[in-house]
């Protein structure tokens, strides 16, 4: 027996199949016959030569092995037959056909595809359909009734969904309402990719309500900042200059994945321009007014009290400070004269008083 196959089963030459079984199944769990189809023809094979060795008969194993050739030559079945008796040799069984390898699943090809989508430079819009069409296949799959297999998949649809934003909002919807990660969301253990991934799955939300309410009379100033930010080729200008600041310190602030659904040309020449705006020293000076205020320290966006109290501050503020200016010029201009003739009258009462 060549001991290459007890070299591969691990143990020691032996009769009893039930050794020569818990050794393959062993041996199996330390390979993967889909990614490692070599090692596992090897100890498959290795496997049905020592249960062959194990059932011949010891009166069997000092004769040499029979030769189907010599029937098929047209020796007679009762005719003498050679026999060279080989001492302390233990014929090999005839060695078993090489298994076909399986064919990969009907979900690994799906998955292929959907990275193929996501990387790919076809637009979003024109992939869409056909990423839900994939990724429902892969999720209604009855592979996905193992529960390894479905770690394993959910893993793969986390990491795609944050690295393939947004082009991967489709499957991140589907795989948040089949894996259930808004409640996994709220409890206080939920891994951290699973929570990364859920700020993107809400501001998806967000966005769309904005596209949903686009004519309404209460949302106007952000839906109509989010078309400025998304066409880059509208220049900035200081009429929506504040219904732009606005909504980027919204998106920045409490919904950052929704960068992914502006453009960046857009952003960085707002952001430039908003920049050079806020550098005049009366707007410093308007800032620092505000922040006097305690609902400066309130979202000014936010609905409700907060919101209606800072806007009142805000105003405020902004008469206040322009008619404390405005009076200050007043009394500037009307003492001009006088303090003029006051210092010419003293440094002329000086110059007599020297002389």
């Amino acid at each position: 027996m060549n001991d290459a196959i007890w070299h591969r089963l691990k143990i020691a030459a032996t009769r009893d199949e039930a050794s020569i079984r818990r050794a393959y199944a062993v041996q199996l769990k330390r390979i993967d016959p889909e990614g490692e189809p070599a090692a596992f023809i090897a100890l498959r094979h290795a496997f049905e030569q020592a249960r062959a060795f194990a059932r011949a008969s010891p009166d069997e194993d000092e004769a040499a092995p029979f030769d189907a050739s010599d029937t098929d030559a047209g020796i007679a079945p009762d005719a003498p037959a050679s026999v060279t008796e080989v001492p302390n040799r233990i014929p090999e069984p005839a060695q078993a056909p090489a298994p076909l390898a399986a064919a990969p699943p009907a979900w690994m090809a799906d998955v292929e595809a959907v990275e193929r989508l996501i990387w790919s430079d076809t637009p979003a819009a024109d992939i869409r359909d056909e990423l839900i069409a994939r990724t429902s296949r892969i999720l209604q799959d009855p592979a996905m009734l193992s529960i390894a297999h479905a770690a394993e998949i959910e893993r793969w649809m986390i990491d795609i969904a944050i690295d393939g934003m947004p082009r991967s909002d489709a499957l991140l919807i589907l795989a948040a309402d089949h894996f259930d990660w808004v409640a996994t969301a709220e409890r206080w253990d939920c891994p951290p990719r699973i929570r990364e991934v859920m700020k993107r799955y809400w501001d998806i939300g967000w966005i769309q309500s904005l596209d949903r309410d686009g004519r309404a009379d209460e949302r106007f100033d952000e839906v109509y900042a989010l078309a400025l930010l998304r066409d880059p080729s509208l220049p900035p200008r200081s009429g929506p200059a504040a219904m732009v600041a606005a909504l980027l310190g919204v998106i920045r602030r409490h919904h950052p994945t929704a960068l992914h659904d502006v453009s960046p040309a857009a952003v960085t020449a707002w952001d430039a321009y908003l920049t050079r705006r806020d550098a005049r020293w009366y707007r410093r000076a308007g800032r620092w007014l505000l922040s006097l205020s305690p609902a400066a320290w309130y979202d000014r966006r936010q609905p409700g009290t907060q919101a209606i109290l800072a806007r009142i501050w805000q105003y405020l503020v902004w008469t206040i400070g322009g008619a404390a200016f405005l009076f200050l010029c007043l009394v500037l201009i009307a003492i001009g004269p006088i303090g003029w003739v006051a210092a010419y009258n003293m440094m002329s009462h000086r110059s007599g008083y020297r002389s």
